[in-house]
């Protein structure tokens, strides 16, 4: 199938999403409020995700739209679905942190198929689609290959672990990190998706990543596959549109190593 008009949508919605928040982000008005017990919402995000939606439905107007600051509705992923995080890592944008993205992407028969995913630090965006093989930032392909410096970089997101995550849950990803740094690894932790995607274009040598949701994740796994690397659950088996707890590298090695480090702590 071509994806040539979901293409031409997403990449000239780009230019407005990043003035929009970048507008916002520099703003000293921005509103600020708790969205729950656990997460910062602003004005920002309803607005971004108030732009994403209808320029889908003006398009695609049967199409399903999954976004994490919308009323769940419940979603056929047999059929077209679009998985939408509109300011991921809010808390950073809200505290004058420039870390934060917005990720779109298209599910069709249950796998993604399209994403897009902004990297405002750089004023630019990932894209992958099943038209082309590759990832690319903007028009141009990416590196597959880790170099020496970022061989031991690892990104670490905790997600809602802190908050939602068992006792003895916390207690095992603690003892994975720790374990990270013995073994002589830089662990990043940026507290939003973002750093997910940088590990899928050789930025970071990996990625493991707790108790997230599909608005946090599908992206980036799409990307890392896209760009040929490795995502699975912490069990080693192919991760899974609700999966939370996930590993993934371009480099086999890594990723094996990984899944070694986590045996030896996670369900023990």
């Amino acid at each position: 199938m071509n994806y040539s008009t979901e293409t031409k949508l997403v990449q000239e919605l780009y230019p407005k999403l990043e003035e929009t928040v970048l507008k916002d982000y520099y703003s000293p008005f921005l509103r600020r409020e708790m969205k729950d017990e656990y997460s910062t919402l602003t004005e920002t995000d309803l607005k971004m995700d108030k732009l994403i939606t209808q320029n889908i439905k003006s398009v695609f107007p049967k199409d399903q739209v999954l976004s994490e600051e919308a009323s769940f509705t419940k979603i056929d992923w047999t059929k077209r679905v679009w998985v939408l995080d509109p300011i991921c890592g809010t808390s950073n944008f809200a505290s004058g942190v420039m870390s934060f993205t917005t990720n779109i992407v298209l599910v069709e028969n249950k796998r993604p198929v399209l994403a897009l995913v902004a990297d405002y630090p750089n004023r630019t965006y990932l894209f992958a689609s099943q038209d082309k093989p590759g990832v690319y930032v903007k028009n141009a392909k990416t590196n597959n290959h880790l170099l020496l410096d970022t061989k031991t970089l690892i990104s670490v997101d905790y997600g809602y672990l802190p908050q939602k995550g068992t006792a003895q849950e916390i207690n095992q990803v603690a003892n994975i990190v720790a374990n990270l740094i013995r073994d002589k690894y830089w662990v990043i932790t940026l507290s939003t998706s973002l750093s997910f995607s940088y590990a899928a274009i050789a930025r970071y040598a990996a990625f493991l990543v707790t108790y997230t949701y599909p608005w946090d994740n599908i992206a980036a796994c799409y990307l890392m596959e896209k760009n040929g690397g490795i995502v699975t659950d912490f069990s080693g088996n192919p991760w899974q549109l609700d999966s939370k707890y996930l590993v993934g590298s371009l480099d086999k090695k890594t990723h094996q190593y990984l899944l070694n480090t986590i045996k030896s702590h996670w369900g023990k």
